[in-house]
């Protein structure tokens, strides 16, 4: 038998669902089954303060499975095959170095971006390079680019790359000078962001030592059997 190891519960905003959980919880307690947490499912929130009306699940969750794709895509295309195939020919920091500049670049076409959000948009690249190199997977790199991407722009409603989302869950603002909070690009074109995205490198460097992109090659020096009967020479390592 598996033992439940806890329970989250499901309720809607009426009083009655309220009751609902009242009653569950006591019902869990009985069988010494923890409450991990309760969620409030609700189509959508108004706030007690402005009155506005957030579709927090319509929104939220269209922009979730947007920024998903976009972590896929982006970096499937800059820390997938590309980085690997130009790592067989320059090696690994090169190409890492190479593509991270690209993605910089690429962002600059956004409206509103600056050259300090491009930059940062380069650094946080490399990071990814940084991840893919220590854990040998892009697992980490698609989920820290899609969360990254979604807090920012619609859970803390900031611009992303000078971009604003439409249905932000919040009413954001900034107060202070351009260059430390980035204005209307958002805090990719802070100041902030660079000793971030180094501290962020150096605590994953440390917890994640060996190295496990790309994985080992197949020796050079030992040539199908059948090339070696026909006289073919294997190639030196390059």
């Amino acid at each position: 038998k598996i033992k439940p190891v806890g329970a989250v519960l499901v309720s809607t905003p009426q009083d009655v669902a309220l009751a609902d959980v009242v009653r569950g919880k006591a019902m869990f307690d009985k069988v010494e089954i923890p409450t991990l947490g309760v969620v409030e499912n609700m189509s959508y929130f108004v706030c007690s303060d402005c009155g506005s009306r957030h579709e927090i699940f319509s929104y939220g969750g269209l922009w979730a499975l947007a920024f998903l794709a976009v972590a896929f895509f982006e970096e499937f295309l800059m820390r997938g095959y590309a980085l690997f195939t130009l790592t067989t020919g320059i090696g690994f920091w090169p190409s890492a170095v190479a593509l991270s500049l690209l993605f910089g670049a690429v962002h600059l076409g956004n409206s509103g971006e600056s050259w300090v959000g491009g930059l940062s948009a380069g650094l946080i690249g490399l990071f990814f390079c940084l991840t893919l190199r220590r854990t040998g997977s892009l697992w980490f790199a698609i989920g820290f680019h899609a969360v990254w991407d979604y807090a920012e722009s619609f859970i803390y409603s900031v611009p992303d790359s000078g971009i604003m989302a439409s249905g932000h869950l919040m009413d954001s603002s900034f107060g202070g000078p351009r260059w430390l909070t980035g204005g209307h690009i958002g805090p990719e074109g802070s100041v902030f962001v660079f000793p971030l995205l180094g501290l962020l490198s150096i605590a994953f460097a440390r917890l994640n030592k060996e190295a496990r992109f790309p994985g080992p090659a197949a020796p050079a020096s030992n040539p199908p059997a059948e090339m070696s009967r026909a006289g073919y020479a294997s190639s030196p390592p390059g």
